[in-house]
């Protein structure tokens, strides 16, 4: 078919694409009435070796080193066994052996090349970071002068952005643990002075380079892990990140969420003991003396309640932790005298 176009650059078919690609790949140039055809180098066999270790390295599947080796291992069996020519190989010990020996020198060859593939690129990328250029030499959040080092790499710019360890690792922590509520709700980590997001190489030098000074967070080696996804980040870990929320919103005292939280299990455990509950009084408390022992004691049981209702692997196991909680909260439930009195005294010496 041919291509249709009015006015402007052809549009191509998928195999009319594949098709120039095959004509690139291979040219035809004449030169002194000879036909001199040109066959893109083989990658694989960068160091010189045998006939039929290069033969056999260019005729395994795949094109990077893992699917090669995994292409060798399964060589020998599968490639005999179609062949007429070797009925009874598995009979012949000379043959197997023979096999064996090739497979040793082709994966002894490939991982030489691999070795040498991998300097080469290393040192390569060590002249082009040569010439990228520094943006800042103080911390973004204390801007002092940096003395724990993290150099994070920009290509598209040719930029090195700078931290301090612990400042960075303290923003991907506080990003991965983000949550609304009670909700889990991780952000993918930014780089503060492009707000772009960190790529997986940078993520993994980022994570590299702070271990080397002693810093971890238990936040970045699980999302690591988890392939830098988040999506597989909030199923393997939504129990610890859930907690990690129920106790940033419940120790915070001027958390409005944490607030009612707090009242709405003070109340509950109340209608419990069938008490009198004075909700006004421990709205007051829990705003303006948060740190009263009876206060901590209802923050405490709370947090026991609503951690075992997230860690409760069935519904016998969470009623037997509801009524362990009940049965401290007993004494709890008396007339709130002494927070009273604290309350009017303060009220008069205001």
């Amino acid at each position: 078919m041919d291509t249709f176009h009015i006015g402007r650059s052809p549009v191509f078919t998928k195999e009319q694409k594949k098709q120039q690609r095959r004509e690139k790949d291979r040219v035809l140039v004449k030169k002194n009435k000879r036909v001199c055809v040109i066959v893109p180098r083989l990658l694989w066999r960068i160091l010189p070796c045998d006939i039929d270790v290069a033969f056999t390295i260019d005729t395994l599947k795949g094109k990077s080193y893992f699917e090669k080796m995994r292409s060798l291992e399964e060589f020998g069996c599968h490639s005999l066994k179609k062949s007429s020519l070797f009925p009874d190989y598995k009979q012949d010990p000379k043959l197997q052996d023979a096999i064996q020996e090739l497979k040793k020198k082709c994966r002894e060859k490939l991982t030489e090349n691999q070795i040498l593939r991998w300097k080469c690129k290393r040192f390569l990328t060590q002249i082009r970071l040569r010439k990228f250029k520094r943006i800042n030499d103080t911390d973004y959040i204390t801007m002092s002068p940096i003395e724990k080092s993290v150099q994070v790499f920009h290509f598209p710019t040719r930029s090195i952005y700078t931290f301090e360890s612990l400042s960075i690792l303290q923003d991907i922590h506080k990003k991965l643990l983000n949550h609304d509520g009670q909700i889990p709700h991780p952000i993918f980590p930014r780089n503060p002075y492009t707000n772009e997001y960190f790529n997986i190489a940078q993520l993994l030098s980022i994570q590299r380079q702070c271990k080397q000074f002693g810093n971890t967070s238990w936040i970045l080696e699980a999302f690591c892990k988890a392939q830098l996804s988040l999506a597989s980040l909030l199923q393997v870990q939504r129990k610890a990140l859930r907690i990690h929320a129920l106790k940033s919103i419940l120790y915070d005292s001027t958390n409005f969420e944490g607030t009612a939280l707090l009242l709405d299990f003070i109340e509950s455990q109340h209608d419990e003991h069938q008490a009198n509950f004075n909700r006004p009084l421990y709205r007051w408390c829990l705003l303006h003396i948060p740190e009263e022992p009876k206060i901590q004691s209802w923050r405490s049981l709370c947090k026991e309640y609503y951690e075992q209702d997230i860690l409760a692997e069935d519904d016998t196991e969470r009623d037997n932790c509801f009524l362990r909680v009940a049965r401290k909260t007993g004494t709890l439930c008396a007339p709130p005298n002494d927070l009273l009195a604290k309350r009017n005294l303060h009220l008069r010496l205001k």
